[in-house]
């Protein structure tokens, strides 16, 4: 638990380093585009990183936990997979830019797909990375895009850069070029690597828990899809705020993520079991930052942005709650992953995503944003509390 503690720590604060970083450029974007514009970029930005997740599709956590739990080595699968995935990604979100959001732009469109190969780039090292343990290589990844959205949101409020929608977006996309920097600690690992055609062996492992991961991860990209659909641009523009800026839980069950799927690996190859307990005390940490978060909130708002995002404040104080949620479930997660439960996984995933769409269609009709905010805050609270009863009763049952 000490290693746990200590790991977690290091990729915690590196991850959020990189997270204030790239929220200058947000921040910059929220303050010169108008509300409507920057709904518009805020949704573009989760597209790209909810499409970015089919190039990972549970790849990643299958190869690491298979290398460490049972010395395989699926690295040639793995890259063939991702190639794979990075063409039906590109060709998926396209056509979702074009015939549901119509988005016709091309420069638009073309670094949207940038952005996808970038992403699949860093999805790849971040594997590697994180299969050796080398736990501050896998953070750092993401420093350099960072850095590079930081340059920009501070030449754009300083105002020697005057943005519009099209050059945020493409600024946000492209900075992920970054991460290219670190194919030189696996260069050699690379050099012999050859395209297998046939990877459905690879495949069958992680599919059903791909389908999962993507959703979970795809969800605020869902709820800002549907208030795109069903209100206003303004509306998307003051909800996309309250819910990049509760996204502040993701990273932080990202780091922790990244740290206990291996730990927990190690506990399944030495049959020692899946350390609850850990997972718990991870949990009600982030519920003691939540209600922090919500707190403070209404003063980071004025001085950031005066009175423009006011009607973001109680938008972020539920969904920052509903991020707590979510990311205590997302590593819980990892229990179905290292157990081999993908099927049970997929059913849990499925009806959270039933749920939400049915809650939020009804509560966004007939109370707006106030309405979706909530339907992700019960959804949330309802997937954790059954995900960790069923732990706790499988793990009675097998004692």
């Amino acid at each position: 638990m000490k290693e746990s503690v200590k790991n977690i720590s290091l990729v915690s604060l590196t991850n959020l380093i990189n997270l204030g970083f790239g929220l200058i450029l947000f921040l910059a974007v929220a303050t010169k585009l108008p509300k409507e514009e920057f709904g518009i970029y805020g949704l573009l930005t989760l597209l790209l990183v909810s499409f970015s997740k089919l190039i990972d599709f549970g790849s990643n956590s299958n190869y690491v936990t298979e290398f460490i739990s049972k010395s395989k080595h699926y690295l040639e699968e793995l890259i063939s997979f991702k190639i794979y995935s990075f063409m039906f990604a590109s060709v998926t979100s396209t056509i979702v830019l074009i015939f549901v959001n119509h988005i016709y732009d091309l420069e638009i469109i073309g670094s949207f797909i940038l952005g996808l190969l970038f992403y699949g780039v860093n999805y790849t090292l971040f594997a590697l990375f994180q299969r050796d343990e080398e736990f501050i290589k896998a953070s750092l990844l993401n420093f350099i895009p960072a850095t590079i959205k930081l340059c920009f949101g501070v030449l754009i409020l300083l105002n020697f850069i005057t943005i519009d929608l099209k050059l945020a977006f493409i600024i946000f996309s492209l900075s992920m070029c970054g991460s290219l920097v670190f194919l030189i600690f696996k260069y050699q690992e690379f050099q012999n690597i050859k395209f297998r055609p046939r990877i459905f062996h690879f495949v069958k492992n992680f599919y059903l828990a791909g389908i999962s991961q993507t959703i979970n991860e795809s969800w605020s990209t869902i709820s800002n899809q549907i208030l795109r659909i069903l209100k206003s641009l303004a509306d998307l523009g003051t909800f996309s705020l309250a819910s990049k800026l509760s996204n502040v839980f993701s990273l932080i069950s990202y780091s922790i993520y990244t740290v206990i799927l291996t730990s927990n690996a190690k506990r399944r190859r030495d049959e020692t079991g899946y350390n609850i307990k850990e997972s718990l005390l991870l949990g009600l940490f982030l519920i003691l930052l939540a209600t922090i978060g919500s707190t403070i909130s209404p003063y980071f708002f004025k001085i950031a942005f005066d009175d423009k995002f006011d009607d973001s404040i109680i938008i972020f104080s539920i969904l920052i709650f509903s991020q707590a949620f979510t990311s205590i479930h997302k590593f819980l997660d990892n229990y179905f992953f290292i157990e081999e439960k993908s099927k049970t996984l997929l059913y849990i995933t499925t009806g959270k995503l039933v749920m939400f769409i049915i809650l939020s269609i009804v509560l966004t009709s007939s109370y707006g944003i106030l309405g979706l905010a909530f339907a992700d805050l019960i959804v949330s609270v309802s997937t954790t509390v059954f995900t960790f009863s069923y732990i706790i009763t499988t793990q009675r049952y097998k004692k």
